[in-house]
């Protein structure tokens, strides 16, 4: 590694292909590696908030964002066609960020069958299968590690899949799937200059929990908040700083590993 000091962080020129770019978490991260130099692609499923979180990038300071929707990861052969059209577009591919995924809170003996597979499939299945197509790019491809530097798969875990939460039992589930793929693939793509590794977050504010009310129930807020060494709910702002370590050159080391990034929950 020639980089050294603040420069290992920089992530000049590199494409970053983020799912779930247009929820809180993916626009957090989108414009976090934005901003330390990367070239954007934002996927999701709804166009029109996929729009709003490019143009809220590009106010931010980010050069070159650009979006890709109507992307359903979830259905067979869709992964490869994304990974092909950004690859096509962007001219490649150097970063992938899996942050789409959903919950479904529900007591367990009231959960509904038909629920399983819609959290599954966009928590866990499209990670996989995107995961392998951007990863058949780098090592089927031209993609050479000495002049490109070294492929980085970041997955959105949770502390979900640490500790036991009740009512979120699928959720839960795919979770934890998600480090055991970030272990395995680390493992398996190591000798092929891919690094795969995973972010956990605690317990943070974003739309999709705001919209649930996690915070403002009487059961649940307080619980948490005491749980938390550090005294406050995490931000998605708090995730873009391990994010950008994850992708840059200054992680070339590491792989199949998981970061918590709550505040200290799961330590304590």
């Amino acid at each position: 590694m020639s980089a050294t000091g603040a420069d290992m962080f920089r992530l000049d020129g590199k494409v970053a292909l983020v799912t779930g770019g247009s929820g809180g978490i993916g626009k957090a991260l989108g414009v976090g590696l934005g901003l330390a130099g990367a070239r954007l692609a934002l996927t999701g499923r709804s166009q029109e908030k996929l729009d709003a979180n490019a143009a809220a990038a590009e106010a931010a300071g980010c050069a070159d964002v650009d979006t890709f929707g109507d992307f359903d990861l979830t259905e067979e052969g869709r992964p490869a066609e994304l990974a092909a059209a950004v690859a096509e577009r962007m001219g490649g591919i150097d970063i992938l960020v899996n942050v789409a995924g959903l919950n479904r809170r529900k007591p367990a003996l009231e959960f509904p069958e038909e629920d399983w597979e819609v959290v599954m499939n966009p928590n866990l299945k499209a990670v996989f299968f995107l995961s392998r197509e951007v990863a058949r790019l780098w090592i089927e491809g031209s993609r050479d590690a000495d002049s490109d530097g070294k492929g980085k798969i970041i997955n959105i875990a949770s502390l979900a899949g640490a500790i036991g939460i009740p009512e979120i039992a699928p959720y839960a589930a795919s979770k934890l799937g998600v480090v055991a793929i970030t272990r395995t693939l680390g493992v398996e793509w190591a000798q092929e200059a891919i690094c795969v590794n995973c972010i956990a977050p605690g317990y943070h504010e974003t739309p999709m929990t705001i919209a649930q009310g996690i915070f403002d129930n009487p059961k649940i807020g307080p619980w948490v908040r005491s749980r938390i060494p550090m005294g406050r709910l995490g931000t998605t702002e708090d995730l873009v700083g391990p994010a950008i370590y994850l992708a840059s050159a200054a992680s070339d080391y590491m792989t199949g590993q998981t970061v918590f990034v709550d505040g200290g929950f799961e330590a304590g």
